[in-house]
């Protein structure tokens, strides 16, 4: 018998939930929304050809390998021109903003914009940005979803292709958060914010004794 299929108590308050392949206990005041109804936007960019790129570019221009969960890598920095960031339609990078890497070696990995690179940066063709509607959902939240066994489960088995596999932007209407009212939204994400920051310290001290 599948586990989707097979039955457990669950406490009353709680609903059990399916969520992708996997059956979930959720409070039972949580709504069950697909990712689409939470974004105001899902954007991806773009680079120029190599041949019009030059050492004088000068912003980030973040790909799936400048990104590891929860912030970014940027030992080796690609960068475009002014120009070309000013023309782009879409793919500029904002505070808030979730980062989620759609195809290639890194699949899945994401991170939470606390604050733009340098100020100001655009990603490429291999990285969406979550923009969440903040009137009614805590971006935090999201990323936290995301990120998580039950959130990270489902984006990976919507990737279709075998040659590279990829997320195409169906992936947002197939996928299901769990979501509680903006006040508690607001209060879990704090929590979980905390305990992130906590976690980074003693990482950071873990490497200053080394």
């Amino acid at each position: 018998m599948s586990e989707t299929a097979q039955e457990r108590e669950v406490s009353k308050g709680y609903n059990e939930v399916q969520l992708g392949p996997k059956l979930e206990v959720i409070p039972s005041d949580w709504e069950i929304e697909s990712l689409s109804n939470w974004l105001s936007s899902l954007e991806t960019g773009g680079r120029p050809k190599t041949s019009k790129r030059s050492e004088s570019d000068s912003v980030l221009s973040i790909g799936g390998a400048h990104i590891t969960d929860g912030s970014f890598d940027l030992d080796d920095p690609v960068r475009i021109s002014e120009a070309y960031y000013q023309e782009l339609n879409s793919g500029k990078i904002e505070e808030a903003d979730i980062l989620l890497v759609k195809d290639g070696a890194t699949i899945g990995k994401s991170t939470y914009v606390e604050r733009v690179p340098e100020g100001c940066a655009a990603v490429n063709s291999h990285v969406y940005i979550l923009r969440v509607n903040h009137n009614q959902y805590d971006p935090r939240f999201l990323y936290n979803f995301i990120k998580s066994k039950t959130g990270l489960d489902q984006i990976l088995r919507l990737t279709t292709g075998t040659a590279q596999a990829g997320l195409n932007r169906t992936f947002q209407q197939a996928t299901k958060v769990p979501t509680p009212s903006l006040s508690e939204q607001h209060r879990i994400a704090d929590i979980l914010s905390t305990v992130d920051d906590q976690i980074q310290q003693t990482d950071q001290l873990i490497q200053a004794a080394k």
